[in-house]
């Protein structure tokens, strides 16, 4: 088992069981390179020899998780992030990066942090071996904007260099947690797999200073901002067994603060728009599925209803019609 301070994985290297290319030839890792990462240039300083590249990676929704080592000192350049955020965490050897006016001497201990504006230029040891995490650009800003309750002005611009001390420990976790999921047989469900990347965004915009910190961090967050964050994640996780408290934990407010944000922007409490977006999704599922293929109470109980009674009566309130009748209906 390797192991990096505390990151630990399976077999010689990270991400081993997710292989993309391994290759002697520069130009062909580079081409293989800009496909996982956008366009790019790469140049060795030092000369091919001794180049090797080892390039495996895991790639769910809205994040990739990837590992790149070339065996050769390597200069790596490119006029922007082409849509991605990143994180990248030596396990070995050092690199020189210079994002957004900053040198980061990254290391085992310091990240690079990446914003999608702004050249970057990198100079890897030849013994230099990264975890790159990066984040789709329109996934990070829309989580940020649900989390602050406003449109986002531009892009997010972060302080380039992440401490792997203090608040930039969480951020070790939650490599640890993509490296374990990425040596499992199978895949999570979605629901899980969105939470977790949800969470990974969460963690990476509240640990690394960046433009929008001020407003995300604000002591009194709007109800506004407070409603759309539950919703989001009523609506990403509306089949988990969810509580208010719950709920109220991930946005990080109080139950309190939650109930009264819901009632000032909605009128209702939070357990009622729960409800309501889960019979949104009963309903959906009985206009496509036949009864004879699942039963209604089947359909019902995967979405958390487990009185029947007081579910049908919820849904002939919302629909006007008992959920027989629409699955008849079809």
């Amino acid at each position: 088992m390797g192991s990096n301070g505390a990151l630990r994985w399976s077999g010689r290297l990270p991400l081993e069981r997710q292989p993309v290319f391994a290759t002697g030839d520069p130009e062909a890792a580079l081409a293989s390179a800009i496909g996982l990462l956008g366009p790019h240039q790469m140049r060795l300083p030092d000369g091919a020899e001794g180049f090797s590249a080892r390039v495996n990676a895991c790639r769910w929704r809205d994040v990739m998780l990837s590992y790149f080592a070339y065996g050769a000192a390597t200069q790596i350049s490119g006029t922007s992030m082409h849509g991605l955020y990143a994180v990248n965490l030596p396990v070995a050897g050092r690199a020189d990066v210079w994002h957004r006016g900053a040198l980061v001497q990254a290391s085992p201990e310091v990240a690079a942090v990446f914003s999608v504006v702004g050249p970057v230029t990198m100079r890897w040891s030849a013994d230099h071996a990264v975890l790159c995490l990066t984040i789709r650009q329109d996934a990070l800003e829309r989580h940020l904007s649900r989390m602050t309750g406003r449109e986002i002005g531009g892009p997010i611009a972060f302080t380039p260099a992440m401490t792997l001390g203090g608040g930039g420990a969480s951020w070790r976790g939650v490599l640890q947690t993509l490296l374990d999921l990425a040596e499992r047989a199978s895949s999570p469900p979605p629901l899980v797999m969105a939470e977790l990347e949800t969470a990974v965004m969460t963690t990476l915009l509240v640990t690394q200073p960046h433009t929008y910190s001020d407003v995300l961090l604000s002591e009194s967050p709007a109800p506004g901002a407070v409603v759309a964050a539950a919703t989001e994640i009523m609506r990403d996780q509306a089949g988990a067994r969810l509580t208010v408290a719950e709920i109220a934990r991930q946005v990080g407010v109080s139950e309190r603060s939650l109930q009264l944000s819901f009632r000032r922007q909605l009128g209702l409490s939070p357990r009622e728009q729960l409800r309501d977006l889960r019979l949104d999704q009963v309903r959906r599922e009985l206009l496509m599925t036949g009864a004879e293929e699942k039963s209604v109470s089947r359909i019902a109980a995967d979405w958390g209803f487990v009185h029947l009674g007081r579910f049908a009566a919820s849904y002939r309130r919302k629909f006007g019609e008992n959920p027989s009748r629409t699955t008849r209906g079809r």
